[in-house]
């Protein structure tokens, strides 16, 4: 079984998507979004390790300067929701005039907090990234979870993870969510270390 240990660049991570989703993604069948979502990660990267709590909390911590600049930074978006009379902000920076595409948005705080509901599995947190080789979107969600699709544009099958425990993200996911971070950060000036 294929087994991915070591820091994983970009290139090495599409590699795997490319060579190991298509040759090892059984055939989908009736299945939760988590459970399939399991089943791309152990197609893609094997058996693959889990993050650390030093590596989960270097991203949380990126985020977090990410959700300070664009506070004092971004566009200030004022999103209400159907069934809220309140107004939520977002802060968000996107370019999509050259020929690749940046995007990073936050939301302060739930919807649900206004409505004191239970949290809901939207983004607080999203990331984007177009150009002619890939589409990557990356969401942190506000109830612990996170979602990442990546579109390589000479495969049919692109890798979706959706809703799985933000601590449970493998190792190659977390290496390559922190250079797409950093790309769109440093195309934004957006000062992360």
């Amino acid at each position: 079984m294929l087994m991915v240990e070591l820091s994983t660049s970009t290139d090495q991570f599409l590699a795997l998507i490319k060579d190991e989703l298509p040759k090892r993604l059984p055939p989908y069948t009736r299945t939760t979004p988590q459970q399939r979502s399991r089943e791309m990660q152990r197609a893609a990267f094997g058996e693959a390790r889990k993050v650390t709590e030093d590596e989960y909390q270097e991203l949380i911590g990126t985020v977090r300067k990410i959700r300070a600049w664009l506070q004092e930074n971004g566009v200030a978006l004022f999103n209400k929701p159907d069934d809220s009379g309140t107004e939520i902000p977002v802060y968000s920076c996107e370019d999509s005039d050259g020929p690749i595409r940046f995007m990073v948005m936050v939301i302060l705080k739930p919807h649900e907090q206004s409505a004191g509901m239970h949290r809901e599995p939207y983004p607080k947190f999203s990331l984007e990234q177009h150009d002619e080789s890939k589409n990557v979107c990356f969401d942190l969600n506000f109830n612990d979870t996170y979602s990442l699709s990546v579109k390589v544009s000479d495969l049919p099958q692109q890798l979706e993870i959706d809703s799985l425990n933000r601590r449970k993200m493998t190792k190659p996911e977390h290496d390559f969510v922190m250079e797409t971070i950093g790309e769109v950060a440093s195309h934004f000036r957006i000062p992360i270390n």
